[in-house]
């Protein structure tokens, strides 16, 4: 609660902060339209929620962003002044799809939710800014992952994208693994399939599981019986690897 003002930035969103804040905060997250288009034309699905705003919460917010469907909430931390932050507002964009529409049914499946989503911001982001930034900031970001496996070790449970966490507290395996080992496994299938065919396969992926919660195997089996009927050979994707190691 507390005293907000509002100012549109494109046809279906609004900003929202205190009032000593809005003009800046409308400056900052102005591109948020063209996220919301790009990632339609990446998915091949449209925005369902109607309306999508953005609140600006306190320094004490405690995240970079949250994605809630219609309203996502940002810390001030990302109020640059040049925009060079807004990659985070990307990000919560992309989770209308990847989180929001499609679901991680457990949190042993979590990089369903965050390597998906890394992968689709980076896309919008190469869509508006040159292939060459989708490149650059998935090799910036493989120096945290390669941090967080050395923090707990190669052979860790919770360096494999499905780590088993029965009597475990799931935040207890928070970390950039599933987001940056995620991106990286969806990667590699793009490069199994082509740029092309891969494009087809987000845009069936989410249209077969949106409203839906999956399982790695569930969309595993996606992924297979995908390619094996369009004769794509994705027999070289080394799943268990993958996913359990």
């Amino acid at each position: 609660a507390g005293e907000l003002e509002s100012r549109p930035v494109g046809p279906r969103s609004l900003v929202w902060s205190e009032p000593s804040m809005v003009e800046v905060v409308a400056h900052e997250f102005a591109e948020v339209e063209s996220f919301l288009s790009a990632a339609e034309k990446i998915t091949k699905q449209p925005y369902i929620w109607s309306q999508y705003d953005l609140l600006c919460l306190p320094p004490s917010f405690p995240y970079g962003g949250m994605e809630n469907p219609c309203l996502a909430f940002l810390t001030p931390t990302l109020l640059a002044g040049d925009r060079s932050l807004a990659g985070v507002v990307a990000h919560e964009v992309s989770h209308s799809w990847t989180g929001n529409l499609v679901t991680n049914r457990t949190w042993e499946h979590f990089w369903l939710n965050e390597g998906w989503t890394v992968w689709l911001e980076r896309r919008i982001e190469a869509h508006l800014h040159g292939e060459s930034w989708y490149g650059f900031n998935a090799l910036a970001a493989h120096a945290s992952l390669e941090e967080a496996v050395r923090g707990y070790g190669e052979e860790h449970n919770f360096t494999a994208l499905v780590p088993a966490l029965d009597g475990m507290d799931p935040d207890d395996a928070f970390s950039v693994i599933p987001y940056e080992k995620g991106f990286q496994l969806l990667h590699h299938l793009c490069e199994v399939c082509g740029a092309d065919a891969f494009g087809d396969f987000v845009g069936a992926y989410i249209s077969a599981f949106k409203m839906k919660t999956i399982t790695s195997a569930e969309f595993r089996d996606f992924f297979t019986s995908w390619c094996a009927a369009r004769e794509i050979d994705s027999s070289s994707v080394e799943w268990d690897k993958w996913l359990l190691e």
